[in-house]
């Protein structure tokens, strides 16, 4: 369902929620978390931010939307509003972070300017 809202098209889901919907019509730059995971499956990618507290530890936190949505390094942390301090704690048991990442790192060590530097 395409809604052209202030020469801006914003693609919903059928069958989306009004709220959803006003949200954009309003032009609300931040929507609670608890607004969030209600209507989750509804949320277009756009950049407002949701603001709750981290699951993790407890501190007030915003997070954009695509973030949220996005989030594709592991599974379990989609949809969960976790800050940048905890993240880490949580992505760096993963098995395949620390893969991805240990490759990332031998090619940007690796390339001819960064070794012209050293």
């Amino acid at each position: 369902m395409n809604i052209i809202i202030r020469n801006k098209k914003y693609v919903f889901k059928d069958n989306c929620p009004e709220e959803v919907i006003n949200v954009f019509k309003n032009r609300l730059k931040e929507i609670s978390y608890d607004l969030f995971i209600k209507y989750k499956e509804f949320w277009p990618n756009s950049k407002k931010k949701v603001f709750g507290f981290c699951d993790c530890c407890g501190k007030e936190y915003k997070n954009k939307i695509t973030n949220l949505i996005n989030e594709t390094k592991l599974q379990s942390l989609k949809y969960r509003l976790i800050c940048k301090n905890c993240i880490m704690s949580q992505v760096g048991k993963d098995e395949d972070w620390k893969n991805t990442n240990r490759k990332a790192q031998l090619i940007a060590q690796n390339k001819p300017e960064t070794l012209k530097k050293k």
